[in-house]
């Protein structure tokens, strides 16, 4: 008696494999109850590499961080990583995003000297209170969200915090 054509696809099957079934115009797509027909392509499905989206971003020139036993993130520098940590102890370093200060950030902000950087015209302001929604700047109010914008500290850093999304 000759063997089935996908004999060790359909123990493979049996076995808890997923098994895949290509059509023309799909690809390859997920059969649950394959029919094993002989003239269909089936194949086990591959299995997704876990640290592919770390590759990716890795290959895009992306920082990626690794995390040491006392639950402190590291920079990795080595380009030529081994993974051979488990997924959880790597991750992308998450990016810093520029955003408004808060109230909860006063004490930062109270007497610090400010320029303006909005038109060529050189403007440099106290900031002479702070309030819950903005400050004012040599009498004048602004809200955070505007103060972030048409705002500098002297020494060029910007009027608002960074914060990892």
């Amino acid at each position: 008696m000759k063997e089935h054509k996908h004999k060790n696809l359909i123990i493979a099957w049996a076995n808890g494999e997923i098994i895949q079934e290509y059509h023309r115009f799909y690809g390859w797509i997920d059969s649950f109850n394959p029919l094993w027909a002989y003239d269909l392509n089936y194949r086990i499905k591959p299995k997704e590499d876990p640290y592919a989206e770390l590759k990716k971003a890795d290959s895009e020139g992306k920082k990626i961080q690794i995390v040491n036993s006392d639950g402190v993130w590291h920079d990795y520098d080595n380009n030529n990583f081994d993974w051979s940590f488990p997924v959880e102890r790597y991750r992308i370093k998450p990016e810093r995003k520029l955003v408004p200060y808060t109230w909860e950030d006063r004490e930062q902000l109270r007497g610090k000297w400010v320029k303006y950087i909005l038109s060529d015209r050189k403007l440099e302001g106290l900031i002479d209170s702070v309030q819950h929604h903005g400050v004012n700047v040599s009498g004048v109010f602004y809200s955070y969200e505007q103060f972030l914008k048409e705002y500098k500290f002297l020494n060029d850093s910007p009027c608002g915090k960074h914060i990892e999304q």
